[in-house]
């Protein structure tokens, strides 16, 4: 269930989703928002991938994602980062 509203996404976050949108185009588009069973929250997700990128409002659900099983990338990792985790 999405929890965060498209005007809702911090200025890095839509820089990111730019960069990915124009240097990335075998990357499927990300889906806002996305929350685990125990609340734990990310700010997007490529389910197929298993790769999540959290805001730093988000940050301490890093464990919760890694112990399901999702690759995690943060705000402050660089652009060239989050697109080698979702091209691995």
């Amino acid at each position: 269930e999405a929890f965060i509203s498209d005007n809702a996404l911090s200025d890095q976050t839509v820089a990111l989703m730019q960069y990915l949108a124009e240097h990335a185009a075998p990357v499927p588009a990300a889906e806002i928002g996305f929350e685990l069973e125990d609340c734990s929250q990310a700010e997007l997700v490529w389910p197929a991938q298993k790769v999540c990128y959290l805001s730093t409002e988000c940050l301490d659900s890093r464990e919760s994602f890694e112990h399901e099983g999702w690759k995690v990338v943060q705000e402050g990792d660089s652009f060239e980062d989050v697109l080698a985790a979702l091209t691995v």
